[in-house]
């Protein structure tokens, strides 16, 4: 979680000092068409870096906030592959850290299988990590899965 260079103040605490105070939803509520709040919001963490759980979490927990976690289904209990080639290897929740994760009320999405530039591959090859992801996610979490967060969107600046 970083810091305002300016305000020195995190994401939360500018969002706290609002006049409407936002509440947190999942995007079952959306998808199900559940009431949702007026103003409510999605709190979204890519990749499953194990310093969500760490870090993140408590400080959400603490302000009665709710998460989605996005998850690279192939590398859970590993670390970050993808960012290997610039020197950055940070681990990735395990199964058993999901589990507690998630019956803590946080929910879980689909981040691809192997993070690799969707844009890069052939149709086929889409098709098979996105149907990968899905499969070894929801037999892992026991639960479906119904969001995605595209793994390294291609840059549009």
């Amino acid at each position: 979680m970083h810091t305002h260079r300016r305000t020195g103040r995190t994401p939360i605490r500018r969002l706290l000092s609002t006049d409407n105070t936002p509440t947190t939803t999942k995007f079952d509520n959306i998808f199900s068409l559940r009431s949702v709040r007026r103003g409510a919001i999605l709190i979204t963490f890519d990749d499953g870096y194990r310093n969500f759980l760490e870090h993140a979490w408590p400080l959400l927990q603490l302000y009665g906030f709710s998460a989605t976690v996005y998850l690279v289904a192939d590398e859970i209990g590993r670390h970050n592959r993808w960012d290997q080639a610039a020197g950055e290897v940070i681990p990735l929740l395990s199964w058993r850290e999901i589990k507690q994760l998630q019956a803590e009320g946080v929910s879980c999405g689909s981040h691809s299988a192997t993070h690799r530039s969707l844009s890069s591959l052939r149709p086929q090859e889409v098709v098979r990590e996105l149907r990968r992801s899905k499969a070894v996610l929801e037999q892992g979490l026991g639960t479906a899965v119904r969001s995605f967060a595209y793994p390294t969107a291609p840059s549009t600046g």
